[in-house]
């Protein structure tokens, strides 16, 4: 008795703090683990005061491709005007996935399946978070994420901003059926709960739909003659050929970014729009001021395809000027007609000879593409 009168206050706080963990987690974890799942959705018609609280799956409508992964964020807002915001004390979460997961899966950030998902480290690094409860579970052929967030600071979590509490990846193996993975909240462990009185405040939850498209696309990168990641010129238009074993060809346009080791890569994952999947193709690139270069071949699947990495070993050679894919005595005239100096600052109707891109034309320039004319007529791969 005499050591319990002489502790600290700061020793007496963390004894209660810790006291009420040890209640609360089990009859979170409790309130988590229902029987059977209630896929109904909260609603309410806008700002109810006795029942401000908001949680929202963001992006809350959103595409991903067969082969991708997903980076989802489950958001939360106690209050949304300012003069009502009052502090919580927790959080509970369930999220149901009615669909089969053989379709899709959580993954982590590397597209491996995970048993739990990350809480917000903002959050988390403040002390102030602790996060019991925050699994993956898959029974009967379905996923449901479970999280439980309690704020451990005497004064509560206040906040009417919209603040992610943690953060899941979802990645598919294939179309589901209806093209889409709805997801959706349990009722009765979904909850807000206010630091003064212990009550549920949780109003509105925002029930996404995640759609998912097969079509193809394609990562992939490759260089170009006397361009560096020195170069100050950063983005390139290309048009990338496939040809399948019968001959037909298919071809599309798209954009790459220059990085700073030397190597164009698309600035998006390129869609490949009626492509036919599960075929090899040989690929071949070109753009406005190279000759044409073949990358290799690929097979193509439904979904995110990575090219080879060879292919960012593969350097487009300079000096096809009139697009015909032969650097001949036309293009080494054209390029030649613009050096008038030594150096010739670039327009509209010049900047194709720029083959190093670095916004000027001048000797080497010219040199570049001599060195490639090693003959009468100089065919693209």
């Amino acid at each position: 008795m005499e050591k319990v009168k002489n502790l600290k206050v700061s020793e007496i706080v963390a004894l209660v703090i810790l006291l009420s963990l040890v209640i609360s987690i089990p009859v979170l974890i409790w309130g988590l683990r229902t029987q059977e799942f209630d896929v109904r959705k909260k609603a309410a018609s806008g700002e109810d005061p006795n029942k401000p609280g908001y949680i929202m799956v963001y992006p809350a409508a959103s595409t991903t491709y067969v082969g991708e992964i997903l980076s989802v964020d489950i958001e939360f807002r106690p209050y949304s005007i300012v003069d009502q915001a009052k502090p919580i004390s927790s959080l509970t979460i369930e999220l149901i996935f009615p669909e089969t997961y053989g379709d899709f899966d959580i993954v982590d950030v590397n597209g491996n399946p995970t048993d739990t998902i990350e809480p917000n480290e903002n959050l988390l690094n403040t002390g102030n978070w602790a996060f019991p409860v925050r699994s993956v579970i898959r029974e009967n052929g379905k996923i449901r994420i479970e999280l439980a967030a309690i704020n451990l600071s005497t004064d509560g979590y206040q906040s009417t901003e919209l603040v992610s509490i943690a953060r899941f990846y979802l990645k598919t193996y294939e179309k589901p059926e209806g093209g889409k993975i709805p997801i959706y909240y349990n009722e009765d462990s979904t909850t807000m709960i206010s630091k003064a009185n212990a009550q549920d405040i949780l109003g509105m939850v925002a029930v996404p739909t995640i759609n998912v498209n097969s079509e193809a696309l394609l990562d992939f990168g490759y260089r170009m003659q006397g361009v560096d990641g020195d170069t100050p010129t950063v983005m390139s238009g290309y048009e990338i050929t496939f040809l399948d074993a019968g001959g037909n060809q298919y071809s599309y346009q798209g954009s790459s970014l220059l990085n700073e080791d030397g190597v164009f890569r698309s600035e998006y994952s390129l869609l490949l729009d009626n492509l036919p999947v599960n075929k090899t193709y040989l690929v071949y690139l070109k753009d406005s001021r190279h000759l044409r270069k073949e990358l290799g071949f690929v097979t193509i699947l439904s979904g995110v395809n990575q090219a080879p990495v060879e292919w960012e070993n593969r350097v487009l050679l300079a000096g096809d000027f009139d697009n015909n894919n032969i650097l001949n005595i036309v293009d080494l005239g054209k390029i030649l007609s613009e050096y008038k100096a030594l150096q010739n600052p670039l327009n509209s109707t010049n900047q194709i000879y720029d083959v190093n891109w670095d916004n000027i034309i001048d000797i080497f320039d010219v040199t570049l593409v001599l060195s490639n004319f090693t003959a009468i007529q100089v065919f693209g791969d």
